[in-house]
């Protein structure tokens, strides 16, 4: 054999790695196409699963109730399905949307070019979102510029297709700040048999937690984990799951969980955990935090599950920020600011849970509400 021609030769790991950077890096070109620093010392940053946002365009890896050649999913239901999505991240910001917008579920580049169009007048300038074989993509909004993004793809042989980890740096005004966009795997196969998934995306976001500390950029964690902050305890302490309280530190592999803290100050890194704030977490257990309502974003057979999180790193501070050196890039804390579930009486069904978007009901929003979070520099 032609050694030359046998060098050139890339195995289908090797494929598919190129195919992903080459597409990253086309989406990242898009992404920083006009880019310009924030002047803002305050932001809104969001995350939303917006449920199963299929175009109108037969690719052959839709959901079977989402197939357009049928005849419950056509351009008519798409464009409202827009059109709802739209109106409800319209209503993030206090009506003037987030600065940064973290979604889940999204099919594709059409679709990510759709949203575009609708939410121009809101003045995001740049958008990533980066394609493989899955049914739907994690993506950003963002006014503020994106410099710098990869992706990370969860290596179980069962984990569905599109479950990766969006990682992208983000300009706010000269400092560089760091967000995981996340889809953990669903409990849909089983709440315990699914967990090494959730458990392997865990891992994974501890060691970029941990890197980027090493980098000096604080780093937020966001998406729909499929967990809820509480999980460990809703199980009674059954198994490890992929989010751990923090007096649970010593019993469990601590490279496969997240521990998630009720203040800000203790975020922190060792060599073997990475504690992460939780605004869920404090919600629900540090009686001097006000409570969130409605007490979840997702409603399963009744009862409320907090699945969509914003989580912090080291490098953060309760209310305004702190001047001292204490975060990551020694410039002082950021400022967390009120947390919230975005609820508007439209969005949510005759039993007060999330009115689902299905193929078959053109007025359905998302089975998943938005969470935001105010940040200050």
């Amino acid at each position: 054999m032609n050694r030359t021609k046998q060098a050139g030769r890339l195995t289908g790991a090797e494929r598919k790695r190129a195919i992903v950077a080459a597409t990253l890096a086309a989406a990242l070109a898009v992404a920083g196409a006009l880019a310009a620093c924030s002047t803002a010392d305050e932001i809104v940053l969001a995350s939303y699963n917006v449920e199963n946002l299929f175009d109108a365009v037969y690719d052959g890896t839709e959901y079977a109730s989402f197939d357009p050649r049928g005849e419950r999913w056509g351009p008519n239901r798409y464009a409202r399905s827009l059109e709802n999505t739209v109106g409800v991240i319209g209503e993030l910001g206090g009506g003037d949307g987030a600065d940064i917008l973290a979604l889940q579920e999204i099919e594709n580049h059409r679709v990510l070019s759709d949203l575009a169009g609708e939410l121009s007048r809101m003045g995001y300038r740049h958008k990533l979102l980066v394609a493989n074989d899955g049914p739907f993509h994690n993506a950003i909004f963002s006014r503020l510029p994106v410099i710098a993004a990869r992706t990370h793809t969860l290596g179980l042989p069962w984990t569905a297709p599109g479950r990766y980890i969006l990682e992208v740096d983000l300009d706010w005004e000269g400092r560089r700040i760091r967000l995981l966009v996340n889809h953990w795997h669903s409990k849909v196969r089983g709440d315990r048999e699914t967990e090494p998934s959730r458990r392997e995306a865990a891992g994974i976001v501890a060691r970029r937690v941990r890197l980027s500390a090493g980098e000096g950029i604080p780093t937020i964690v966001a998406g729909d984990l499929n967990l809820s902050a509480d999980e460990y305890r809703r199980r009674a302490g059954e198994y490890p799951t992929a989010l751990l309280p923090v007096d649970s530190i010593g019993r469990y592999d601590p490279r496969k969980s997240l521990f998630l803290t009720a203040r800000p100050g203790e975020a922190t890194l060792s060599d073997d955990e990475v504690v992460l704030y939780s605004p869920w977490k404090a919600a629900l257990y540090d009686a001097s935090s006000e409570a969130v309502s409605p007490p979840g974003t997702y409603v399963y057979r009744g009862r409320w599950k907090s699945l969509d999180h914003i989580m912090f790193g080291p490098g953060f501070a309760d209310g305004d920020p702190d001047t001292g050196d204490e975060s990551p890039d020694g410039r002082g804390s950021i400022g967390i600011g009120e947390f919230r579930v975005v609820a508007e009486p439209y969005m949510l069904d005759s039993r007060g849970a999330p009115r689902r978007r299905r193929s078959d009901i053109a007025h359905g929003y998302s089975d998943h509400l938005p969470v935001e979070v105010t940040l200050r520099r």
